[in-house]
């Protein structure tokens, strides 16, 4: 018998930063699940060859859910936030804030309809602009190194003065958003990916039936008032919060994609997904200013 449950689908997104369209391993995955009665039906699975037509996919689907007047979890599993004081070094005088990232990156960041972009001519940018060296940001081609963007992670601790981490990644086996290239680099999809979450966020169909947790709803359990009127829920997850064990023949992301949102309807159907909204417990009150207001936090770390 199922609880109060606060959803009626979940999309959940495995990212790529290819510089080239592709499809299979280490491209983009994405899966719909959603509630039929009590049944959980498997609505979707897609591997678009590019980000723009992953993109067009999920905004026919996300405006689906608003003219239904249904409610969706979206996650996309790349940071949605950078460690703290970033904000405030890319651009000086402002006060510190994830949404100023997200409009720097979807103002400067080119992508066209082959995958081919300019994120490592942006990170070369950022970096002289925040410490004139080769830092914060590292790793990229050859042919790509700059004076202030390197192949190799500067020495000693120079990230520009910034955390290597962010909170929610000190206690976890995760890469930094630094790195931009190399096996377990996540960097450029957080630039590849902020973007078009950003697009999603804020397009007119959208915008007013959205929200970024926990940027715009703060860590704390949510409830039917705080949902009321959202059709969209979006949140930064981690594919590998559950393990999984693909066959020969399967591609581990899509398995991960499909456990994952099969993961969170459970919880769902139990009455418990919205907990996992509170963040971690153990977070101290200064912490939790930063994770609101800058950094952001993993659904369910």
């Amino acid at each position: 018998m199922c609880k109060q449950r606060y959803f009626d689908g979940y999309l959940i997104v495995d990212w790529s930063a290819s510089t080239v369209a592709n499809s299979g391993k280490d491209s983009i995955w994405w899966c719909h699940m959603a509630w039929d009665d009590d049944t959980l039906v498997m609505c979707d699975v897609q591997n678009p060859l590019t980000r723009l037509d992953a993109y067009q996919q999920m905004f026919s689907l996300l405006a689906s859910y608003v003219e239904s007047n249904k409610r969706v979890l979206v996650g996309f599993d790349f940071a949605y936030g950078y460690p703290a004081g970033f904000s405030q070094s890319l651009l000086p005088g402002k006060p510190a804030s994830w949404l100023s990232v997200w409009e720097y990156f979807e103002q400067h960041i080119e992508d066209d309809r082959l995958n081919h972009n300019n994120r490592f001519e942006v990170a070369s940018r950022i970096n002289a602009d925040i410490s004139g060296d080769i830092a914060p940001f590292w790793g990229c081609p050859a042919k790509k190194q700059t004076t202030t963007l390197s192949m190799r992670k500067p020495a000693g601790a120079l990230q520009g003065g910034l955390p290597e981490f962010r909170i929610a990644e000190r206690n976890n086996a995760t890469h930094s958003v630094w790195k931009l290239s190399y096996p377990g680099a996540v960097g450029s999809q957080v630039m590849m990916g902020l973007p078009y979450l950003y697009r999603l966020r804020y397009h007119p169909a959208l915008v007013t039936h959205s929200k970024i947790w926990p940027f715009e709803t703060g860590l704390q359990t949510l409830n039917a008032d705080q949902l009321h009127d959202i059709n969209i829920i979006h949140a930064e997850i981690y594919p590998s919060l559950i393990k999984v064990t693909p066959k020969a023949y399967e591609i581990k992301d899509e398995v991960q994609v499909k456990a994952l949102a099969g993961f969170f309807a459970d919880l769902d159907h139990q009455g418990n997904l919205v907990n996992l909204f509170a963040g971690n417990k153990r977070l101290s009150a200064e912490e939790r200013v930063i994770v609101e207001s800058e950094e952001g936090w993993i659904l369910g770390v």
